[in-house]
């Protein structure tokens, strides 16, 4: 009964622009899928709306060199939305007892360097301890500025694994069995099952792209998950079933500021981004590894969660291009809701 009524409140913040026209539904997403970018989208997109069915879009191919069609339920590695994967774990072990998040992280794994006794998880998991290799001294004082920092994702992974006397893969995989994530995987069990990620060269030929193999990256950018399952994870973790009410406070507060070219900005939590006041407009994050672009952005007010997975990378350096199709879809569910557009 709280979660109805909480839900309800929720519904009643639906800003009056947005209440002017219907949510987005399944019209609404292949008229955007379709209409012409930069690029086409190659990938898998899911959209799911104010407690309406889901509804699932495919559009490209798994194989772009052989033309070989995308199938619906298709497996990617999903970048840095593992990241708020890696946080719900943290915050788990702390909402038990076993990880303090203003301790120094050498308190939780003694083999860390000695710039962990000044390191918190706190700082690790909002991008600002300024690490920046485990033999290099760290960046500026922990806790004085935002850098994102993948390399803080891995240390927490360490201490997830120290903390919870479990190894990271089995306890990333028994959070997804909580979620019903069956789909969803540690990158080594999921090798079959993931689909290859591709580089477009400068002439327009694809490239197929290795992932890379560093068991120590996953935390950071290396699970492997589907559009379904990602949905179902949203409505777990913003539907209440995860954390304590306090632990999922903290990880979608603002405890820093970015700017970020898709997003624009932002508030950074705990592997999470934020936009607005209270409750929070948007919630979400982007994820890339070379040949695989990701997506996740989940709107409170309205039950909104957009998915958007895609397995061939357009390669610019500044990622411009590669992330163009999630800028124009974002900035146009963003219109939709009454928001304002992605960043320009």
């Amino acid at each position: 009964m709280r979660k109805i009524l909480f839900r309800m409140l929720l519904m009643c913040c639906v800003p009056a622009s947005a209440a002017a026209q219907p949510l987005p539904d399944a019209a609404w997403l292949d008229s955007v899928l379709d209409a012409a970018g930069q690029r086409p989208f190659n990938g898998v997109a899911l959209l799911r709306s104010g407690g309406a069915p889901p509804v699932l879009r495919v559009r490209g191919y798994a194989d772009p060199l052989r033309l070989r069609p995308m199938p619906a339920q298709q497996h990617f590695v999903i970048g840095s939305v593992s990241k708020q994967i890696t946080a719900v774990l943290i915050l788990r072990l702390a909402d038990a007892g076993l990880l303090d998040l203003h301790a120094p992280a050498r308190r939780c794994d003694p083999a860390l360097p000695a710039w962990a006794d000044s390191v918190t998880a706190h700082q690790l998991l909002t991008h600002t301890a300024g690490v920046q290799g485990y033999g290099q001294p760290l960046a500026f004082p922990p806790g004085s500025r935002f850098a994102y920092s993948g390399l803080g994702y891995e240390v927490l992974g360490r201490m997830a694994e120290q903390a919870g006397g479990r190894s990271y893969a089995r306890q990333a995989e028994d959070l997804f069995r909580i979620c019903g994530m069956r789909r969803s995987a540690y990158p080594s069990r999921a090798v079959r099952r993931r689909v290859r990620g591709y580089v477009r060269q400068a002439d327009g030929t694809p490239v197929r792209e290795p992932v890379p193999a560093s068991p120590a990256y996953v935390p950071a950018g290396l699970l492997v998950s589907t559009a379904g399952d990602l949905l179902r994870w949203n409505e777990a973790l913003h539907g209440g079933s995860l954390l304590s009410r306090s632990s999922y406070q903290l990880m979608t507060q603002a405890h820093a500021a970015r700017g970020h070219f898709l997003w624009g900005e932002v508030g950074y939590g705990y592997g999470i981004q934020r936009l607005g006041g209270e409750p929070p407009a948007e919630l979400g994050h982007s994820g890339y590894v070379p040949g695989f672009i990701t997506l996740n952005a989940y709107y409170p007010a309205s039950q909104t969660s957009l998915i958007l997975l895609e397995n061939l990378d357009w390669a610019d350096e500044a990622l411009v291009m590669a992330f163009s199709e999630e800028r124009r879809i974002l900035g146009a569910l963003r219109a939709r809701l009454g928001m304002p557009p992605a960043a320009e």
